[in-house]
């Protein structure tokens, strides 16, 4: 027993022990590459020192590997894992080097965002191009890792380590595309990148083709890879037959850029599918396609076609009016001219007169289905639910295909009820009702759509159509000037309401302070109001306007609480200068200009302007401002100062709150 042991031979116990996680650890050995020992209890222990428990190529071994037949890549790796997660930042290509190479190389470690990891992968790269590069054949290649690789805990290796392999011993096949037993698409065997490949472990020469054949015999020729030139491609000068078999053999005793020659023979086969529809976008059994302008069926074939067979080939049912386009050769195309109808089956066919340009004829028709939507609204507006709606909104319709507008009047109800009429898109696929008055403020509306309705196609809604909204209570929407806005110079006042208004209520429930008379600008089917005052606003000055609850709508909806807001008008100020403060080479005939935001006092301006060195002229009014002419032209290359005192003043009375100077030089 267990217990027994213990007692007895604690070491022999102890041995077992170790042979048994030992075995727990280790799989049987593989060419695949992968990892084959867990460690993970390890990775993280700084009390254990980091090893090299597994690498790949095994030491001592000779290839050829399974990791190395890859297709997909001419890229190859070696892989070494550590029993400790190793700083990244350690291993570089002077810390992990390789020899055997006939060129210099270095090995390229493929790490992610991490910084540490405890298997690491790397390429053999060129140290003269960086391009990575294939291992050459029948030579041992071996890895040295220095012993200053740490891992996260600062940990070095015992001691330098170091494996060989021979990873290639022969010239030989890595693989083929299509492998063995495949089948090819013949619309892709026009293409270099899909047509039949050879994968070869070595570059091999453009002399050396002469030894691959394809079977039965195709028009083209077998071509190198220009950035690899291991891979050797057929290059078709026409389409390889539908539903054949094909065979490519390559002769023993082919050779390599190197000499190197493939010591048996090699076969594999492949076969290319029957002409013959691969996809279809809608795919078939597809329902619920929504409706849109536009829409194009794709039909993906097997080969290039004939395009001249097409148009007898390829029906819709029901018939839709459309253009059919052969595009990228097996790729067919039907773009709709017309919408397709709501909650409806399309069949597309493809008979047997479709033929590929090889002359090949569909086997078999094809045909594939798919339905459309059912007729529906797509969008009303307002929104359903929707609440302060404006009282003169149109209520609109949107559907998922054209209306047949006859049904639209009797399908359409609203409560309350609301007389008005309806408006249509140009493309039909909504419509509009347009109120004769406007909407009663304050109220919800129910607009129903019965089944009555129909589309240009005449399909009816599945089930009657509800949309409920609520109109805004008559208030205020918008002033201008707004609320507690400053500095601002009106010339009038305008309100906007949530209704048209009733312009025989305005007068009394407008009142502005501090008082400033005026009149009033109203049509009878508005919802804005304008205020203009008899003389211009006071400027610095807070003015509050009050709506009280007299003003109404047009329905008799009055206010339901007075409503009030308040500008302030910008003091008299300068707003400009001419010639800007700083300017040099003046103009000597030049005059003197000064904006103001009001009309000025003219009586005001000679006591507040003043220019030094001094100069006699005349003033005029320029509207908001004015302009000094100097009665002669000004001095040569003189800076002049110009000073505007707060004693100017508007017409109104106001003064400047502050005066302003500025100066320039004259030119010659």
């Amino acid at each position: 027993s267990i217990y027994y042991l213990h007692k007895k031979f604690p070491f022999i116990l102890l041995f077992i022990l170790s042979l048994l996680i030992s075995f727990s650890c280790k799989e049987k050995i593989t060419d695949s590459g992968d990892s084959i020992l867990t460690v993970r209890d390890e990775l993280t222990d700084p009390n254990i020192d980091p090893r090299v428990v597994w690498t790949f190529p095994a030491d001592k071994s000779t290839g050829p590997y399974t990791a190395y037949n890859n297709t997909s890549t001419q890229y190859i790796y070696i892989k070494v894992q550590f029993n400790k997660l190793m700083n990244l930042n350690t291993i570089n290509s002077t810390a992990i080097r390789i020899k055997g190479f006939s060129t210099k190389v270095y090995l390229y470690i493929n790490q992610s965002s991490s910084q540490a990891l405890n298997v690491l992968q790397f390429y053999v790269q060129s140290s003269q191009s960086g391009n990575i590069i294939n291992f050459e054949i029948g030579k041992t290649y071996t890895v040295e890792i220095d012993s200053t690789v740490e891992d996260i805990h600062g940990k070095r290796l015992g001691g330098k380590y170091s494996f060989s392999f021979t990873p290639e011993p022969s010239f030989r096949i890595r693989g083929v595309y299509p492998s063995n037993g495949d089948t090819l698409l013949v619309s892709q065997s026009s293409f270099s990148s899909a047509s039949p490949i050879i994968y070869f472990n070595s570059p091999i020469t453009s002399s050396s083709l002469s030894a691959i054949h394809l079977s039965p015999v195709v028009s083209g020729k077998w071509m190198i890879d220009t950035y690899s030139k291991s891979y050797a491609y057929f290059s078709p000068t026409s389409s390889l037959a539908f539903s054949t078999n094909y065979t490519i053999t390559v002769d023993q005793g082919m050779k390599d850029a190197y000499n190197n020659v493939l010591p048996q023979q090699y076969a594999t086969s492949f076969s290319t599918a029957a002409f013959k529809v691969i996809s279809t976008s809608p795919q078939d059994g597809t329902v619920d396609l929504p409706l849109y302008s536009g829409f194009a069926i794709y039909i993906y074939l097997s080969g290039s076609l004939d395009y001249t067979t097409l148009d007898q080939a390829f029906s819709i049912t029901p018939a839709l009016q459309g253009d059919l386009s052969n595009s990228g050769n097996s790729q067919i195309v039907f773009y709709m001219n017309t919408q397709m109808a709501p909650g409806t089956t399309y069949t597309c066919r493809l008979d047997t007169t479709l033929k590929a340009k090889n002359g090949t004829a569909l086997s078999t028709p094809y045909s594939f289905s798919f339905s459309t939507e059912k007729f529906a609204v797509n969008y009303t507006s307002p929104n359903n639910g929707s609440t302060n709606v404006s009282s003169n909104s149109p209520i609109t319709f949107q559907f998922n295909a054209p209306i047949n507008r006859s049904s639209v009047a009797s399908a359409f109800s609203i409560s309350p009820s609301v007389q008005g009429s309806f408006s249509y898109s140009s493309g039909s696929n909504s419509f509009s009702f347009i109120p004769t008055i406007s909407l009663k403020s304050g109220t919800t509306y129910t607009v129903n759509l019965s089944t009555a309705i129909k589309s240009l196609s005449g399909s009816s809604l599945e089930e009657p159509y509800e949309l409920q909204f609520a109109t805004s209570p008559f208030r205020v929407t918008l002033t201008s000037p707004s609320n507690n806005s400053y500095d601002v110079n009106p010339s009038y006042i305008s309100v906007y309401c949530s209704g048209n208004i009733d312009s025989g209520t305005v007068r009394n429930a407008f009142s502005i302070t501090p008082a400033i008379t005026g009149s009033f600008n109203l049509s009878n089917s508005s919802s804005q109001f304008d205020f203009h005052p008899n003389q211009q606003f006071a400027m610095g000055v807070k003015y509050t306007v009050t709506l009280s609850t007299a003003l109404k709508a047009k329905d008799g909806t009055p206010l339901q609480t007075p409503y009030s807001f308040s500008f302030t008008t910008a003091p008299f100020q300068i707003t400009g200068v001419d010639p800007y403060n700083g300017s040099t080479g003046v103009y000597r005939y030049t005059a003197i200009s000064v904006s103001t935001n009001a009309s000025v006092n003219m009586t005001s301006v000679s006591k507040a302007f003043t220019i030094s060195p001094a100069v006699t002229g005349t003033f005029t009014n320029s509207g908001y401002g004015f302009y000094f002419y100097p009665q002669n032209q000004l001095a040569a290359n003189t800076l002049y100062t110009v000073t505007v005192a707060t004693s100017l003043k508007s017409t109104s009375g106001d003064t400047l709150q502050t005066g302003t100077a500025f100066s320039f030089t004259t030119g010659q």
